[in-house]
């Protein structure tokens, strides 16, 4: 059989700040219900948890995006097209896999850009748990970036660019960032980007490194952003040893590729998908560990 290849994210949940109910708990919930009655719409998007497996407490459901507002063809190679005829609550639908291990807090997304981003998926986990406040989901790092990150001893440059076009669905809580999201669509910008720089003048300085690491952290939490709505994150800085360095931290975040079997409807099983991300969670097993070795659940949350 013909295989697909999938990409897999990699990613800490951030709950709110006093949140009287854990993530695991929000997802166990909404599995109890009926499948029907698990459905939401989520910025114009309908998706339902529609899978869920627990095995040795790692989580592993299936997210179901409903493209109720889509048509749909079939085409064949002779040239001829025929419309699938699909009832008014029908549509076509797109799966994302996710892995969840509590005792870390991270999460592992398969990547689909037809199916339910990251961002849609805390939203939608948000909405079936009757959260007030955003759950933020943190890009995991390479080890190789962590350990550049931590050797900057000076930083003169740090840029923030948008993903476009600007979706104004991307900005949770209060954050400031939503008056620069109003500016640029005035201004019609599909793109927009931040820069922080010292110039010519203050040659020889440098940004406040413990203020620019800290931000680096809680980034998407201080601008109420999701992940997905940058394409840039870089920094320009040197190490002790006057070494530059160039460190853009969305091309350093955790991603693995597996291929997946089509079956024979060419779909991806959820077992084949499931079974991805669980493979790519063991390869990155002793990488996560050493990450995530002096960062225990108890830590993050008595820092935050």
């Amino acid at each position: 059989m013909a295989t697909k290849q999938i990409k897999i994210d990699f990613y800490r949940v951030v709950m709110p700040d006093g949140c009287p109910v854990l993530f695991s708990d929000i997802i166990n919930n909404v599995a109890k219900r009926k499948r029907e009655d698990r459905n939401e719409q989520v910025a114009g998007v309908h998706m339902r948890l529609h899978e869920l497996k627990i095995q040795n407490e790692c989580i592993q459901g299936d997210l179901l995006r409903i493209r109720i507002e889509d048509g749909a063809e079939v085409a064949s190679m002779s040239g001829e097209i025929e419309p699938i005829a699909m009832g008014s609550d029908e549509g076509l639908g797109e799966h994302t896999a996710f892995l969840y291990e509590p005792t870390q807090e991270l999460l592992v997304v398969q990547r689909n850009v037809y199916g339910v981003s990251s961002s849609r998926l805390a939203q939608y986990f948000e909405k079936v748990g009757n959260l007030r406040e955003p759950i933020f989901l943190d890009p995991v790092y390479t080890e190789d970036a962590i350990d550049r990150l931590a050797k900057l001893e000076s930083a003169t440059r740090l840029e923030l660019r948008m993903a476009g076009p600007i979706d104004p669905n991307q900005f949770r809580g209060s954050s400031g960032m939503k008056d620069f999201i109003e500016l640029s669509k005035a201004l019609r910008a599909p793109a927009a980007s931040v820069v922080f720089s010292l110039g010519r003048k203050w040659r020889g300085k440098s940004l406040h490194i413990p203020t620019l690491k800290r931000f680096i952290k809680d980034a998407f939490e201080i601008l109420g952003v999701s992940a997905e709505s940058f394409s840039k994150i870089e920094i320009s800085g040197r190490t002790e040893n006057e070494e530059r360095d160039v460190l853009d931290l969305v091309a350093e975040r955790m991603v693995a590729v597996r291929k997946v079997r089509q079956n024979a409807y060419r779909n991806l099983s959820f077992a084949g998908r499931r079974g991805a991300l669980l493979d790519a969670l063991e390869e990155k097993r002793e990488e996560l560990r050493r990450l995530f070795k002096e960062d225990s659940v108890a830590q993050r949350k008595n820092g935050r």
